[in-house]
């Protein structure tokens, strides 16, 4: 009688597992992988308006790209005319 009790409890739990599996876990991965998502969304707005944050502890430091605006010049410098020496 205790080892046919025994089976009965074991076998209630893997079906318990496998019904709770089959409910939770879909559930779970949606989750993760719509967290997962969004922090990517969020990394790729960031990389395009060129911010960067920055952490120190609990401290978030938002900064954006300083790039200097230098004019373009046609100018690749003076030309130089070389003699040979014998």
């Amino acid at each position: 009688m205790g080892l046919l009790r025994f089976l009965l409890i074991i076998l209630a739990g893997y079906l318990l597992f496998r019904v709770i599996g089959r409910l939770l876990l879909p559930w779970l991965g949606k989750k993760a992988v719509n967290k997962a998502r969004e922090q990517m969304e969020e990394q790729m707005k960031r990389q395009q308006s060129g911010e960067r944050i920055y952490k120190d502890g609990e401290t978030e430091i938002r900064s954006k790209k300083n790039t200097p605006s230098r004019p373009k010049s046609d100018d690749q410098g003076e030309y130089v005319d070389y003699v040979e020496v014998d």
